[in-house]
């Protein structure tokens, strides 16, 4: 099992109901690892900044987050990523959970992640066609995280 779960992404999650499911989905996880969760909350701003402004700032952050971990496997989330099913999803990541590495999911702000940090990425993925808040995106990604485990261990959880 890689020593922690590492999830970066640019702003705060706020509204109680996402704090909620992230502490959810964090318990259910303790059940199959003692694998360690750190959420990384990167600073955006917006004030009378262009997009193309704000992607490279926050990929500046980002960047600079990762420069101080250890050899990270790196995993974007973005819409041009590849798009598993849950099973897909499970074999993928036990595979990367054997890897002596921190897995670290990096969450794209409101406009997307710069060329910079989706170059340092050793995996993209994408978990879904549609669009969702950063802050739910935590939300999706651990519950993927606890199907994981789920369907790993011959849990009928994820039909």
């Amino acid at each position: 099992m890689s020593k922690s779960i590492i999830i970066l992404s640019p702003g705060k999650t706020k509204e109680r109901y996402l704090k909620d499911g992230i502490m959810l989905y964090e318990k259910k996880i303790r059940h199959f690892s003692d694998i360690q969760f750190d959420f990384i909350d990167i600073k955006s701003t917006k004030k009378g900044k262009k997009t193309r402004d704000i992607i490279e700032y926050e990929g500046e952050k980002i960047c600079g987050r990762i420069g101080k971990l250890n050899n990270p496997f790196i995993i974007v989330l973005e819409e041009y990523g590849k798009i598993m099913s849950s099973i897909q999803f499970a074999s993928k990541f036990q595979e990367l959970t054997t890897l002596p590495k921190d897995l670290v999911f990096i969450i794209g702000g409101a406009f997307g992640i710069s060329d910079k940090v989706r170059k340092l990425a050793n995996f993209s993925l994408s978990l879904s066609k549609l669009t969702y808040l950063h802050e739910m995106t935590r939300v999706i990604l651990l519950e993927q995280i606890y199907r994981a485990f789920q369907i790993n261990n011959g849990s009928e959880y994820h039909k």
